[in-house]
């Protein structure tokens, strides 16, 4: 494996390395940190759920400790999470990814006033690195993302509220959402997509939830 990399990062390829953790924190002492290289580590929610998904009782210390020890030496880390519904939403962990998602959270007006007067700005954009998404500008898939993030906590209510107001205000009469960026972070920093109906089928599922937890 060290020498594929190796190989591809030499042939000016970005390599990222998706894996579990398990083996994680060994394989760091036989590769070095490179601009190009990302590792992706891949996390069935906090630790009892992990470990219960994974059928051993400390797969998910074993990740976090590989996590750590690899921001340690330098390397650019990555983390697909998965967040159950009957995970903990007082978990301090859960808490602070909240309070950065609500950092985040554009409330200046944009160029869709011009079409939408009457909606208050409320949305998220998280490629500032993307030069097909312009730095600041909202759209309606990464606007539900966000919004799914944080509308299971009621403290987060009135920000939960602006977001779906401005989904609502953007809606375009037929019900879709317009949306012409690339959102879809295939390797995000280096590559994306656009999925032609991210931008419906998300808003409309993350409004239908907000609606039926009301």
């Amino acid at each position: 494996m060290k020498q594929i990399i190796r190989s591809l990062l030499t042939s000016g390829y970005f390599v990222y390395l998706c894996t579990n953790g398990l083996l994680l924190e060994d394989f760091l002492d036989e590769i070095a940190p490179h601009p190009d290289l990302s590792l992706v580590i891949y996390l069935d929610g906090m630790a009892d759920t992990h470990n219960h998904f994974a059928k051993k009782h400390d797969v998910f210390e074993k990740a976090v400790r590989a996590i750590k020890k690899a921001k340690r030496l330098g390397f650019n880390i990555r983390s697909n999470t998965t967040i159950y519904k009957d995970t903990d939403v007082e978990d301090s962990r859960l808490i602070r990814a909240a309070d950065w998602l609500l950092d985040k959270q554009i409330k200046v007006e944009g160029d869709w006033k011009v079409k939408n007067p009457g909606t208050e700005p409320g949305c998220w954009s998280f490629e500032f690195k993307n030069k097909y998404c312009h730095l600041g500008r909202g759209t309606a898939s990464q606007t539900v993302w966000a919004l799914l993030g944080i509308m299971r906590d009621r403290r987060n209510e009135i920000q939960a509220e602006r977001a779906v107001d401005y989904l609502i205000g953007s809606q375009e009469p037929d019900g879709s959402w317009s949306e012409d960026y690339y959102t879809g972070g295939g390797f995000p920093g280096t590559f994306y997509l656009r999925y032609e109906f991210y931008k419906d089928y998300f808003p409309l599922m993350a409004l239908g939830k907000y609606r039926s937890d009301k």
